[in-house]
């Protein structure tokens, strides 16, 4: 009894007469005052998970700091705050779908123009402090809805010109009150991740300091945590070690708070051939592999059966597919008048040999895509936009190239333009171990268009180059992958509607001065697909909104602003002992950083 009550004490009090806190005690004497939620139970499929160890996973990339919102944004900057920063509504690791986050429940009101959110009782912050409506406002006002910040959402909070409104009832319950019914705020808010307004002055959070908020040399008492995991150590381009956060909400079905791993430990490994070697020696515990590098796995598990090794469909909505742009507004006005001809685009989409591109750069492991929508994307995918792709069919190709009058008029074995001039095209295309497919993908282009008598000069660019080719509308024919979403309203309208400023292959069609689209430049097929979007933006029927997103698939597929190519598979490999990843029977990961148990209690 006495050891026990030594113990309670011990939990109760911090030992060595000081008043300095410890977060994992206060944990479990407040334990009952907690917010919990029991996890979906995909996401727990072995029933003899256990607290303890540490997750070892990679990064591609160095974080330039612990915050996504920083305009000096990177997919690492991404993942850690994920870690560390609950939004209001999170997107479910499996399949996509919203669920809550901070917020316990949500519902829309007024028609469509009110939607309220109410928070969870008894959040905390990691350091004790309670999570209220406060927070909510402090970052909307201060970042998501500031006209002057660099990461504001404005596009998707406005309508008209006229910005949304945020309020708090209470401590628990927000509403915005939106200036038309604007259906992608739900998915909107699974990207805003809420920010401590107790340890973030505004001045810190204001546009000029924003870059500078959570850096690399913030000290990690002050980047208190609502996410599963607290940042504990960063070593400069090596590793980021997070560990467990006591008063993340979410339990197990025995009520064990979640996350299982005590650490989470993330190492620095730009090269995919490192972070191969290192998981084959057992340093990693989880990566994603290469369809290369899967293929060598296979067959070494074969032999030794260390590992684990999933094959799921392609499931992933970020990054898009790639695929391959013309510049409707290239410098060269033979350019641009050839690249706005729908017959010469549909000849360029018979130029690609999608499977090749799947043998040869993708190992087999991928399939032919015809929509920026995945497959397992049920809600918004459209199948009939997808069967309405062209394959490889170079004959087709050579007709319609001859018709336009672009045959070889010199005899040196390339086509001409009809006034003689040589028909010249640069193709380009990233570099880099990060986006090797995507180069690997434009040199096989590059072959087919000069079978077929196209002279191409493939330019390989670093991403900074690239962008800045892309700003100056400086290119002929680009290939690249970009951000994407569930929901295109989200993230990536303002790249794939006519008419938004990253329009990139037709960016007149967005009038820079006036900010709003330029209907004088667009064709026929453009104003339509703008004037879809504009109506799923506004149109709560989820029958309507999938048909709106379906006829936007089709236009894609019909007329050709951009041609995809394939979309890899997704790859997982995880060592033997990690319970609690596993593919569903849809072919999708279940899989989660907090639900990954290193402990196994053997039955």
């Amino acid at each position: 009894m006495y050891a026990f009550i030594c113990l309670f004490l011990s939990l109760l009090f911090s030992c060595g007469g000081g008043a300095k806190s410890d977060t994992s005690s206060i944990s479990w004497v407040m334990r009952e005052n907690i917010a919990s939620e029991t996890e979906d139970a995909r996401l727990l499929p072995s029933p003899h998970a256990a607290p303890g160890g540490t997750l070892r996973m990679a990064l591609s990339r160095a974080p330039t700091g612990f915050l996504s919102y920083s305009n000096n944004f990177s997919p690492s900057n991404e993942f850690i705050t994920q870690q560390m920063l609950l939004p209001l509504l999170e997107r479910h690791p499996i399949d996509e779908s919203i669920r809550g986050a901070l917020a316990e429940n949500w519902a829309w009101q007024n028609n469509g123009h009110t939607f309220k959110l109410t928070l969870r009782e008894h959040l905390y912050w990691s350091d004790g402090t309670p999570l209220s409506a406060k927070d909510v406002l402090f970052t909307f006002k201060n970042i998501i809805l500031n006209p002057a910040s660099p990461a504001n959402y404005l596009e998707v909070f406005s309508y008209n010109g006229i910005v949304s409104e945020i309020i708090a009832t209470d401590d628990r319950h927000i509403e915005f009150r939106l200036p038309a019914p604007l259906t992608a705020i739900p998915y909107t808010l699974t990207y805003l991740p809420i920010l401590p307004a107790h340890k973030i002055s505004p001045q810190q959070a204001s546009p000029d300091n924003l870059h500078a908020l959570w850096n690399t040399s913030t000290l990690p008492a002050d980047m208190p945590a609502s996410g599963p995991f607290i940042l504990k150590k960063y070593q400069p381009g090596v590793k980021i070690t997070l560990q467990r956060n006591p008063y993340f909400f979410r339990t197990d079905s025995k009520g064990h708070r979640l996350p299982y791993a005590h650490e989470l430990e993330l190492y620095v490994v730009p090269h995919t051939s490192a972070r191969m070697a290192m998981f084959a020696a057992g340093q990693l515990d989880y990566f994603e592999p290469s369809p290369q590098d899967f293929l060598l796995l296979q067959k070494q598990k074969n032999s030794q059966g260390k590992y684990q090794l999933f094959h799921g469909r392609p499931a992933k909505n970020h990054p898009s597919v790639t695929h391959i742009a013309f510049n409707f507004d290239a410098p060269n006005a033979a350019k641009a008048a050839l690249f706005r001809s729908l017959d010469f685009r549909i000849a360029m989409e018979y130029l690609l040999n999608r499977l090749l591109i799947i043998s040869q750069v993708y190992q087999g492991l991928a399939r032919v895509q015809g929509t920026f929508i995945t497959e397992q994307n049920q809600q918004f995918y459209d199948a009939q936009s997808d069967a309405m792709r062209r394959g490889y069919h170079p004959g087709k190709a050579k007709d319609i190239l001859h018709q336009l009058g672009l045959i070889d008029r010199n005899g040196d074995g390339w086509r001409d333009f009809p006034d003689g001039s040589p028909l010249v095209l640069s193709i380009v295309a990233p570099t880099g171990t990060l986006t090797q497919k995507e180069a690997d993908i434009a040199l096989l282009y590059s072959m087919s268009l000069n079978e077929a008598g196209i002279q191409t000069i493939l330019q390989k660019l670093d991403g900074a180059a690239m962008m800045d080719k892309i700003k100056r509308t400086d290119f002929d024919i680009v290939l690249r992958s970009i951000a994407n979403s569930p929901d295109p309203l989200v993230r990536v309208r303002v790249i794939w509607q006519p008419g938004q400023f990253l329009y990139y292959f037709h960016p007149s069609t967005y009038d820079k001065e006036n900010n709003k689209p330029n209907a004088q430049a667009m064709m026929d097929w453009e104003k339509l697909l703008m004037n879809l979007y504009e109506q799923a933006n506004i149109t709560h029927d989820e029958k309507i909104r999938k048909e709106y997103y379906a006829q936007i698939q089709r236009i894609y597929a019909e007329y050709l602003p951009v041609i995809f190519t394939v979309r890899q598979d997704n790859l997982y490999a995880a060592q033997k002992d990690i319970a609690n990843v596993a593919l569903t029977q849809e072919g999708l990961l279940a899989f989660s950083t907090w639900t990954a148990a290193k402990n196994i209690i053997r039955p």
